[in-house]
């Protein structure tokens, strides 16, 4: 039986996407075949026994195994509508209505146990001129990079950590128990990494290098905030802020 174990968890590993039917099937098969085969040889079963027992099993093995997979395939196809209802279809980051529940959670929670709760908003310089220039498949490659940069410095930073586009060219970032001030070496680490990156769009007749920047805002929740919207709109004047000074900055409020 362990062995049996052991081999199904094989399966699943070596077929992770899956519910690898037909060889769940063969291997249960081929361990009740064993089974029996002993069950036989212990208790001095006629073969007719033996027989009829492996036929219940085939059939049993078939339904079970059949209702399984379409368990399997129903929670599957529902996990994937609701990461298509949540999640952004071309950078694949959180998008805006899952940017409200969470932030709504979030600050509920920030205030109800008086932990600390940061969050950061970055714009990126001058996207409509990109877009008009070089047109918005450089755009959308645009985007996707500087998704990609921010996820892989938060993946080896702390997951904790929520990345959100609640726009066009806008993100939202959120740092549950963050205080502000904590926030600085990752959102500093964020900013240098995108204006060190030189992303290469290959147009029709040649190679285009396109040079970004980003903006950003970022603030902490306080005792004078009555609601998360009125957090959410102090992250949105510091980085309107940002963009007011010049662009390319931090602006803490």
């Amino acid at each position: 039986m362990i062995i049996f174990y052991g081999s199904l968890k094989y399966i699943k590993k070596q077929i992770p996407d899956s519910f690898p039917f037909s060889y769940y099937a063969v291997d249960i098969l081929i361990f009740g075949f064993i089974l029996w085969s002993l069950a036989k040889i212990k208790f001095s079963l006629s073969a007719i026994t033996v027989l009829k027992q492996l036929t219940y099993m085939i059939f049993f093995t078939i339904f079970a195994l059949g209702y399984i997979s379409l368990i399997t395939r129903e929670n599957g196809l529902k996990k994937k509508l609701f990461s298509l209802a949540s999640h952004d279809e071309l950078t694949h980051s959180k998008n805006y209505t899952i940017f409200e529940i969470e932030l709504k959670h979030q600050f509920k929670n920030s205030i109800q146990n008086q932990k600390p709760l940061t969050m950061a908003m970055f714009d990126i310089d001058h996207f409509k001129l990109v877009n008009d220039t070089f047109g918005h498949l450089a755009g959308d490659k645009v985007l996707a990079t500087v998704v990609d940069i921010v996820q892989t410095i938060i993946n080896e930073n702390d997951p904790t950590i929520s990345l959100y586009r609640t726009g066009g060219e806008e993100f939202n970032i959120i740092f549950p128990g963050y205080s502000i001030n904590k926030t600085d070496t990752f959102i500093n680490q964020v900013r240098l990494a995108i204006n060190h990156t030189t992303i290469i769009y290959n147009q029709e007749t040649e190679q285009q290098q396109i040079d970004i920047t980003i903006s950003i805002g970022i603030s902490e929740v306080n005792q004078d905030d009555l609601n998360s919207q009125m957090f959410y709109d102090r992250v949105d004047q510091a980085m309107y802020q940002s963009k007011r000074d010049g662009r390319n900055r931090i602006t803490k409020k």
